[in-house]
């Protein structure tokens, strides 16, 4: 239930999670940063760097969880986050360096320059993505053949991949890029030119599409979540905020 804005001009992830495991990662709003939106990876350390690189490049390579480094962020479940940017260098979604067995769920990421999700080779093993919404994937350094230690991806899992930019926000209630407060002195307040994104009613590619099984009760706002609806907001009215 974060909202981040205007983050990352030096670098890292809006969240940058370095060898966070067994986690719940669910209804943020991050958008309008400079950086990855989500970033999972073992923070370089240097104890890691020998399963790192190069990492397997076939399923024979892998004997279970003690192939990879163990500082990656692993087993977490990432579900109903809204993700929007426009980064041409870094991806919405990044999992690296050893960070397997994550679930990824009901998710919109999207990146107007470049990727919504980078996956390593490392990082591949158990992972289980679906019912997302997305643009361009990247499977780093991983063959079909490596792809099959993957739980699902989301090519085969019920996710909206390859996805329009501009169709996905137009999905939106009000997807504008307005900070979210308004510094005033040594306090904030909310922006009242703020964006509104809920999907609208019967969005396509939002409402309805989500995994029920990886549902929070709640929604962003507090709402409860009645429908299956893709991100961190729940759907209403085109005139409700």
């Amino acid at each position: 239930n974060n909202v981040i804005w205007g983050n990352g001009q030096g670098g890292g992830g809006s969240l940058n999670l370095a060898g966070l495991q067994d986690s719940l990662i669910q209804n943020n709003l991050i958008y309008g940063n400079y950086t990855t939106g989500i970033a999972m990876w073992d923070n370089a350390n240097p104890y890691d760097a020998p399963l790192v690189t190069p990492g397997p490049l076939s399923p024979e390579e892998i004997i279970g969880p003690e192939s990879f480094s163990f500082w990656g962020c692993q087993r977490n479940i990432v579900r109903n986050n809204t993700i929007i940017m426009d980064v041409g260098s870094r991806p919405a979604m990044l999992i690296w360096h050893g960070s397997w067995g994550n679930v990824l769920r009901n998710n919109i990421f999207v990146n107007a320059s470049g990727l919504s999700l980078d996956v390593c080779n490392s990082s591949i093993y158990r992972t289980d993505s679906g019912h997302n919404v997305l643009g361009r994937t990247y499977y780093r350094d991983i063959s079909d053949d490596l792809k099959s230690v993957a739980t699902a991806l989301d090519e085969f899992n019920e996710s909206a991949v390859d996805t329009d930019f501009e169709s996905v926000l137009a999905q939106l209630v009000d997807a504008r890029m307005e900070p979210w407060v308004i510094i005033e002195g040594n306090w904030w307040r909310l922006n009242p030119d703020r964006g509104n994104f809920h999907p609208r009613d019967n969005a396509p590619l939002l409402t309805g599409k989500g995994d029920i099984h990886q549902l929070p009760s709640t929604d962003f706002t507090g709402a409860p979540r009645e429908r299956a609806d893709i991100g961190a907001f729940t759907a209403i009215g085109v005139s409700d905020r």
